[in-house]
């Protein structure tokens, strides 16, 4: 095995990733296990100290106060308010939930009493916890249970309830803690409005989709109606702090995070039942706490690979083409990628199969020759009209039910108008059912399904198992989401492995955890505007904040889905839609969508078709590294997207970007968001210190050879972190910068298809697979490294003044062709490398890359002295070369 050399600042990268990580991703033990071997109870007149591993959790008897310590610093890490009218107290809210539309909340009502903590009356103590009975002003009696329980090393759980009698009329319950001005809190799950969330009042409930009013508001505007701007399918009650802790609300009932919006510096929560549930992690940076809340809360399985290409729902790209047709335009006389066709059959809620079944199976037999896998659509309900699947549900007592237990039917709006009613999953014989419906779209062809909706539960219905809908409304996306995850097991050769099955199902409805049983996200239905509210720039704020809140695979819908306030989407905004989905979660266009007037295609215009296919083909060429991204999101939980938090946390200008994000770990995207912008301004953040990083201008400097859809990386200039750079952005470009020290795996153009095809045409990654591609961006000192997911590492080091050694470690067997670009201030060293050899042997040079690439099969180079860029043709038998300087 060749000795690997890692460049500076990769390896400081990989040092401070694995010391974030080694502790909450180790074996399962105790401490991972939820419990630490034992908690330490010291009191005093005055107080109760309880120490939870590194946690020191300090109870003040009368009046009642909690503070949290970290015991390796000292520091005070969460201090609770002490005044009576925030201290943790309880009350009762009376009022009406008011049934306009089951999408959205709407009640009446308010909060008529607030009793607060007074003191510490007894407490018991257990190897795992602390008890303590509080007593409060509530002069009927009532008191607190305060339950202190240990969950890990670093972690621990505060659960309140309140006791005695008449307790269960309660059904509020809340603490305060003091944040300083500085403090930012960060997840929340999806939320399309900001990344930091300090001065604001983040609920949890599911709602449906909230818009802009588009040309009636100016750009930057964020008013979302009809719910506001902290509205969203997917709420977490999880933050990150960047005073080093995090907290989640450990409950399906709703909840308030009040983030020094009504009181400064004073940061409150609210549970929406006779109880609260806390846990507490103490991780020392926001990774450290990211790491730690996803530990808990699950991670997701790596998808198939097919689902990392560019989307396609061909039925709406080409008036009067078919969708098979229209696939091999794009394949055969395009020359555009495909691997997924986006169907819209819609199998619930009203059966739009029926009928087709045998035409939808022939189409996919067609498709899946090509080398494409086809999608359809479900959602949780099913109409009332659809007599044929709504009787059988609703005599067996499948559907959710109202007070007077007959199914809860309601309207909803989509495509149209309908009358449903929703599937009950906490019903075992409801979800065997619906997973037979799920198993009638495989019948015919299909590979999975846009698993649509799931914010619907009305707060008067009654589940199978007794569960009102004010507590399933947040649980139930995770049935309905498991029905599918369990559906598809079925089919996993593996079941046990990291990889999921060989389908998809893509969700928009989310609670904390859907990652466990889900693999793609998209953002729901943008407005087809810039709107800042419901936009483009919107939907890359919601992928930013869903991936730190812990679903790594998200993306939006290219093109947008209304425009009742706009116009339909023009080349520009289909453009620069196109070229955020390429650096995104999932590269997914929307044909469709609803608004005034037919909807416009990136493919109406000969230039869209230009942009598309460049974009598309990039995606396709970045494959093995986006896949790799995929690995690391599965084993530590980081999101394709990344908010600079997670890399950047001491750079304060860095962690308030909310349209700028670490593409995977080495590449910097920041889209065009703005209407009419042919310049744009990018952050290069810094750790902080004198550690740099350096960045490099990828989005400038790579060329696209448009004639088989190959990209060339270039060399410029290198730029230091911690400034603000202006790069040109015509529409052909998207801005993005890689760190310095950087290889990146990639893959050869003229690939199609991720998915295998018997049409002798389509040219497969499978049959590629002995060719693998390096694009290698040097840092000043001409090191760098890199690895993929299938575990070969790459290494680049300058070992003398005069040489540079590069080393491929591959897995034993494997033997593969390397084409590696080097870009480098190779100017610096006297124009290009002297020579270079492998062993003892001195390659050939050519004076193009071209030969390099076309022209020969054995190990040899060449220079591009436009592009600054030494690029290594390599034989499977040599695995390094070196350079002479």
């Amino acid at each position: 095995m060749a000795t690997i050399f890692v460049s500076p600042v990769r390896l400081v990268l990989i040092m401070e990733f694995l010391a974030a990580v080694s502790m909450a991703f180790l074996p399962m033990s105790n401490a991972t296990k939820g419990q630490i071997s034992s908690i330490k109870v010291h009191a005093s007149l005055d107080q109760i100290n309880i120490t939870l591993g590194d946690a020191l959790v300090v109870i003040n008897k009368s009046p009642w106060q909690l503070t949290t310590y970290d015991v390796t610093t000292g520091q005070v890490v969460l201090n609770e308010v002490s005044e009576e009218k925030h201290r943790l107290g309880f009350g009762k809210w009376e009022g009406e939930y008011l049934n306009i539309y089951e999408g959205y909340l709407f009640r009446i009502g308010a909060i008529i009493e607030w009793h607060y903590a007074k003191d510490v009356l007894h407490y018991t103590t257990s190897p795992n916890s602390v008890s303590l009975n509080v007593s409060t002003s509530d002069p009927k009696g009532c008191y607190l249970n305060v339950n202190i329980s240990a969950e890990g090393d670093r972690q621990f759980r505060i659960d309140v309830s309140v006791e005695g009698k008449d307790s269960i009329e309660n059904n509020r319950v809340g603490m305060a803690f003091i944040t300083p001005d500085n403090e930012g809190f960060y997840g929340f799950g999806e939320r399309f409005n900001d990344v930091n969330q300090r001065g604001h009042v983040v609920g949890s409930w599911l709602e449906d989709g909230n818009w802009g009013l588009g040309v009636f508001e100016p750009d930057t505007w964020k008013l979302r109606v009809p719910k506001g701007e902290l509205s969203t399918y997917c709420p977490m009650p999880l933050l990150i702090s960047t005073g080093g802790y995090g907290l989640q609300m450990d409950t399906f009932f709703r909840t308030v995070f009040d983030l020094a919006k009504s009181t400064q510096n004073v940061m409150s929560l609210l549970q929406e039942t006779n109880k609260l549930n806390l846990i507490v992690y103490l991780g020392r940076t926001p990774l450290e706490t990211f790491t730690m809340q996803v530990k808990r809360n699950g991670q997701s399985l790596i998808p198939p690979p097919w689902v990392f290409a560019p989307w396609n729902q061909l039925a709406s790209e080409k008036q009067g083409v078919s969708i098979v047709d229209r696939a091999k335009q794009l394949l055969l006389e395009e020359d555009i990628p495909c691997s997924h066709c986006v169907d819209t059959v819609h199998f619930f809620p009203y059966g739009g199969q029926k009928g087709r079944e045998e035409q939808l199976k022939t189409q996919n037999k067609n498709l899946s020759t090509l080398g494409i896998k086809s999608t359809a659509y479900f959602n949780a309900m099913l109409e009332t009209s659809y007599s044929e699947l709504y009787d059988v549900a609703a005599n067996k007592g499948y559907f959710v039910k109202n007070k007077n237990g007959q199914p809860y039917n309601f309207s909803y709006i989509g495509a149209s108008s309908f009358r449903v009613s929703q599937m009950d999953y906490t019903n075992a014989e409801a979800v065997k059912w619906y997973q037979s419906q799920l198993q009638g779209a495989l019948d015919i062809g299909y590979h999975g399904w846009m698993y649509d909706y799931g914010e619907y539960t009305p707060p008067y219905s009654t589940s199978s198992d007794g569960s009102t809908g004010l507590e399933m409304h947040n649980n139930f996306p995770l049935l309905y989401q498991k029905t599918a995850f369990d559906f598809f097991k079925k089919f996993d050769g593996n079941p046990t492995d990291q990889y999921a099955a060989d389908y998809m199902f893509y969700v928009r409805s989310s609670y904390t955890g859907s990652q466990r049983y889900t693999w793609a996200h998209w953002t729901g239905d943008p407005s087809s505007d810039w709107s800042y509210a419901s936009g483009l720039p919107a939907q890359i704020v919601a992928s930013i904040n869903i991936g730190l809140s812990g679903m790594p695979f998200s993306g939006s819908d290219i093109g947008g889905f209304e425009w009742y306030v706009d116009p339909p989407p023009d080349l520009e905004l289909w453009s620069r839609w196109t070229q955020a989905g390429c650096f995104s979660g999932l590269m997914h266009e929307q044909g469709g969508g609803k608004g005034e007037g037919a909807k416009t295609h990136i493919f109406d215009w000969a230039e869209g078709s230009a942009i598309w296919r460049k974009f598309a083909k990039l995606r396709m060429q970045l494959f093995p590294y986006i896949y790799t991204q995929a690995h690391i999101a599965h084993n530590t939980g980081l999101p394709i997207m990344r908010q600079h938090i997670l890399h950047f946390p001491n750079d304060s200008k860095a962690i308030m970007q909310s349209q700028q994000y670490m593409f995977g770990e080495s590449i910097l995207a920041a889209p065009v968001v703005k209407e009419g912008a042919t310049k744009w301004d990018v952050y290069l953040p810094t750790y902080g210190d004198t550690r740099g990083p350096t960045w490099l201008d990828g989005g400038s400097t790579t060329l696209y050879d448009e004639k088989d859809g190959r990209f060339r990386i270039g060399f410029n200039k290198y730029y230091k972190g911690g400034q603000t750079v202006t790069v040109d952005a015509p529409l052909d470009i998207s801005p993005w910068f890689v760190l310095a020290g950087t290889i990146v795996p990639a893959m050869d153009p003229t690939i199609m298809t991720l998915n295998n095809a018997t049409n002798p045409a389509i040219i497969t990654w499978q049959q590629m697979k002995n060719l693998s591609y390096l694009w290698v961006w040097s840092d000043e000192n001409l090191s760098a490294s890199g690895h993929t997911y299938s575990g070969c590492v790459y290494s680049m080091m300058r070992t003398t003044t005069n040489q540079v050694d590069f080393h491929i470690d591959v897995a034993k067997g494997v033997k593969v062709t390397h084409i590696i670009q080097i870009a480098a201030n190779w100017q610096e060293y006297g124009g290009k490398p002297k020579e270079i050899y492998t062993g003892s042997s001195i390659l050939p040079f050519f004076t193009s890359w071209g030969d390099v690439v076309f022209n020969t099969t054995k190990s040899s180079w060449s220079f591009d002295g436009n592009q600054n860029v030494v690029w290594v043709r390599l034989t499977p038998i040599d695995t390094s070369f070196k350079m002479t300087l």
